[in-house]
């Protein structure tokens, strides 16, 4: 037994040995075996360390592994699993460091923050926080379910708000046939009463008055012979006037205020009888609950027509 751990000790010594390992090294680590056989076996041994490319079963280093085969790029770190995906760990030549995972897998923080930067955050990250001290690019789509801050103040319009001040490309909307008004897709933006053919009824409702200050403004782009009605939708009035203005100036009408009565809730506008020639436009704003204001202007042939009236009228 003795003889079996003097021989163990003077291989494990001898693997140690630089170059040849010479017949005085095996006199001197009383290995008993020659020296041509020493160095065979500490030949495979090295060679056998130097291939391995996987470790197998769970491993714990209690100092720094480094990885660095001399040339290039430094090794990679592959992590495969049962059905062969992997997430790749690697290291470019004086580049980045790159992870590359299976498209459509995801990775996660699943606990814990991520920060970039050394700087301390204005709000306390507390576990599922996103952090960066320079400059976020997004080169595609960002959703922000939350709320958004500027420093300390915080935006309290919605989406919508934003886009209806903001969003030049729908400032214009036309108006093509009957349509229910809202806020989201109407509100702020100028509204060209266009029927394609100029001769079919198109009637628009507006929301419920709330007093929200919501304004929405008409203007009639294609005249039509059957009539543009805007109205409520529920018990909603109108207060205001809209100024006819004699077209021809031939009568002595000349400009005449229509005023809205106590129950006025629509305005109809019939290019062949009344107002609705291209160029009116009529506002409303909604600044109580129940009530829209409304202010406009619209030609006619110099006789003074009512346009704004009672649906139960019509």
């Amino acid at each position: 037994m003795k003889r079996i751990l003097i021989a163990a000790t003077a291989l494990l010594a001898a693997l140690f040995v630089p170059g040849p390992v010479t017949a005085q090294d095996c006199t001197t680590h009383l290995c008993g075996l020659s020296a041509g056989t020493m160095t065979g076996l500490r030949n495979s041994f090295v060679d056998k360390f130097t291939a391995q490319t996987s470790i197998d079963g769970a491993k714990t280093y209690t100092g720094n592994a480094t990885f660095d085969d001399g040339t290039g790029a430094s090794p990679s770190i592959t992590l495969t699993d049962a059905t062969d995906e992997t997430a790749v760990l690697a290291k470019a030549d004086a580049g980045n460091t790159t992870l590359t995972i299976v498209a459509g897998d995801d990775f996660e923080i699943v606990t814990g923050n991520l920060k970039v930067g050394n700087a301390t955050p204005t709000v306390t990250q507390g576990g599922e926080d996103f952090f960066v001290e320079g400059t976020s690019e997004f080169d595609g789509a960002a959703r922000f379910d939350g709320t958004i801050a500027i420093g300390a103040t915080t935006i309290d319009a919605t989406a919508l708000e934003i886009n209806a001040v903001a969003d030049v490309s729908s400032r214009i909307v036309t108006l093509t046939a009957t349509t229910a008004i809202t806020v989201a897709l109407h509100e702020g933006r100028t509204l060209l009463l266009g029927e394609v053919g100029g001769n079919a009824a198109a009637d628009m409702t507006l929301p419920e008055a709330t007093g929200s200050g919501a304004r929405f403004y008409f203007i009639v782009s294609v005249a039509n012979t059957s009539g543009y009605e805007v109205q409520v939708a529920t018990d909603d009035i109108f207060d205001g006037s809209v100024v006819n203005v004699d077209g021809d100036l031939a009568d002595t009408v000349n400009a005449v205020h229509d005023w809205t009565a106590s129950d006025s809730d629509t305005i109809n506008w019939d290019s062949d009888l009344t107002c609705g020639d291209v160029g009116d436009w009529v506002e409303f704003v909604d600044i109580l609950t129940g009530i829209y204001a409304v202010k406009g202007v619209c030609r006619t042939d110099g006789t003074a027509y009512t346009t704004m009236w009672s649906a139960d009228q019509s």
